[in-house]
């Protein structure tokens, strides 16, 4: 039978800590500290930090307790531990072919583990590399209350106080004190345990408050992800979150580093989760533009989380993924810079991060970095180029057509339509892209969202990014979930079609109308010119003047009678 921690003599000081802790007799405060003596001019407009790409990494209690589906033997729940540790030697081998670095955050109970005597010659090797590689080792914690024995920790969903939270955070700093040898020191601990990631307390305003009382700086990414909902992407700049998830609150005191969710998440605040390499990829190219046209000395930042287990043998799509993501970054942004000698990006951890919003918080004082106060989406308030979202914001990357230092083009899917992304810090740049679409294309500059037709054999690009796509279908991307579409047909056309399918008006007259929705492309049609004619009967089948009274009588959408017109053209009944 193992022995508590808490009537261990090993652990008698630090348990009885711990024991306090749960009781709520000792609050851990901030110790003070050193004024930040750096330069700053790093983030005047002359220049701009390069984007952080943080990978954050934490264990769970699945399998390593009984109640999170472990077996009821400890040997066989120590056996998964064992495991974890190998998954993590392999997660700090491939992210050191990289550089990248992961910010390791550990439930109370995978600490607890490491801290027992026969494990710790296998765990504490472990937490020194981890520790080496991101600087800091964080708590994340979940509904577990910690029994006062060894390995025994009960579920406790009803607890909205957060006062079960109090055993993760002390095991974790004791795992610290341990581990690294921090002799009861409470600065260079807190300095080390930098991050949180907790559900409780439900009160937000009590969740920064107690994480502020344990010396926290930083809080896990995570509920800022509810950006998902509105904009299909997490905000792209560090913030310090107020009493809502999307609110900034400038005095605030804790740090929030955004970051995607984690691997294999399906749904997450509502929001549909597309974890796909390919995905992952396009989420980085609209941060990327982003950062690009931006003349604001931000931070940004990009990232992912992911669960140990998210890693172990049996995963394999994962362990491939991985490698992958990290070699596309490090092979075409990491260190590279652009025109203007900037540092594109580069692998970092929430420390790095915190210290770069630091300096820049001095040298930007009261500006904020991020800040979404509504529950919907409105692009009038939208703290980011809406046109790279508006074209972007579902697409996955399917094959890379170029990929030099100064100019790169991509073939996008956008809900199964297709697309070309393309950038270039060139002034001027030719491109042939007739092999991906067969007749006359859009060019749309994702800088303002203007567009022309295009031979797509004979493109000239500036060094604003643009997307490329059948004129119909840049029309159809820019349709919403819900299918209502972007553009507004003026009221005098349903005037126009009320009075046509009331016969009060010709034939001739409502093609008029129709040439008028030509030129303003609202009616895409590709290859044609604006001079349109109907046929010589000038007939038009009954249908449509059913369709045109219906949409004049607010009985169908704008879509469909405009998808009705573009019938009319295809089967040549409206000739061009």
């Amino acid at each position: 039978m193992k022995k508590s921690l808490f009537v261990s003599t090993t652990f008698c000081f630090s348990g009885l800590v711990i024991f306090f802790l749960l009781i709520g007799q000792i609050t851990e405060s901030n110790a003070s500290e050193p004024p930040i003596e750096e330069d700053y001019t790093k983030f005047s407009k002359e220049t701009k930090p390069p984007i952080h790409v943080v990978f954050e990494v934490h264990s769970h209690e699945d399998k390593i307790i009984r109640e999170a589906g472990g077996s009821p033997y400890f040997e066989e729940r120590r056996d998964v531990f064992l495991s974890q540790l190998e998954d993590i030697d392999w997660l700090l081998k491939t992210t050191k072919k990289h550089d990248a670095k992961i910010s390791f955050l550990s439930v109370g109970p995978w600490a607890e583990l490491c801290l027992d005597e026969e494990l710790q010659s296998e765990c504490f090797p472990v937490i020194r590399n981890l520790y080496s590689s991101g600087e800091m080792i964080g708590t994340h914690s979940h509904n577990y209350k910690y029994m006062g024995s060894f390995n025994n920790w009960h579920r406790d969903m009803g607890d909205p106080s957060g006062s079960n939270t109090a055993a993760y955070i002390g095991f974790v700093k004791l795992l610290i004190e341990q581990a690294l040898g921090i002799e009861e020191d409470e600065f260079e601990i807190n300095n080390v345990s930098l991050a949180m990631g907790t559900t409780k307390p439900q009160d937000t305003t009590l969740k920064h408050q107690m994480m502020e009382d344990h010396g926290f700086k930083i809080k896990e990414g995570g509920e800022e992800q509810v950006f998902l909902n509105y904009f299909n992407h997490i905000p792209y700049n560090p913030y310090r979150p107020g009493p809502e998830s999307l609110l900034e609150d400038l005095d605030g005191k804790i740090l929030t580093i955004p970051q995607y969710p984690i691997y294999d998440a399906k749904v997450r605040f509502g929001a549909p989760i597309d974890s796909s390499i390919e995905h992952q990829k396009s989420m980085f190219l609209q941060l990327y533009l982003n950062w690009r046209e931006s003349d604001e000395p931000k931070v940004w930042s990009y990232g992912w989380g992911s669960h140990v287990h998210d890693f172990e043998k049996s995963e394999t799509a994962n362990r491939e993924r991985l490698p992958e993501i990290l070699s596309w970054l490090s092979d075409n942004f990491i260190g590279e810079k652009s025109p203007d000698g900037k540092v594109i990006a580069k692998f970092s951890s929430y420390r790095d991060v915190l210290e770069d919003y630091k300096k820049w918080e001095v040298h930007n004082p009261g500006t904020s970095s991020f800040n979404y106060s509504l529950e919907y989406t409105d692009y009038s308030e939208y703290p980011y180029n809406k046109w790279i979202n508006q074209y972007l914001r579902n697409t996955i990357v399917v094959e890379e057509i170029l990929m030099e230092k100064d100019t790169k083009v991509f073939l996008l899917d956008s809900n199964e339509i297709p697309l070309v992304l393309a950038f270039s810090d060139n002034p001027e740049t030719t491109l042939n892209l007739s092999d991906h679409f067969p007749k006359k294309i859009k060019k749309i500059s994702l800088a303002n969202g203007s567009g022309e037709f295009i031979d797509p054999s004979m493109i000239t690009i500036n060094s604003d990014a643009h997307v490329f796509c059948m004129p119909r279908d840049c029309q159809k991307i820019l349709e919403d979930e819900s299918g209502t579409t972007m553009f507004v047909v003026p009221e005098w056309i349903k005037e126009t079609a009320e009075m046509w399918a009331s016969d009060k008006i010709d034939n001739l007259e409502f093609v008029n109308a129709i040439t008028f929705l030509i030129r303003a492309e609202i009616i895409i049609v590709p290859d044609s010119s604006d001079s349109v004619k109907t046929p010589i009967d000038k007939i038009f089948p009954i249908w449509v003047k059913n369709t045109a009274g219906w949409w004049a009588d607010g009985l169908i959408e704008d879509k469909v009678f405009v998808d009705a017109i573009e019938f009319l053209i295809n089967q040549k009944i409206i000739k061009i």
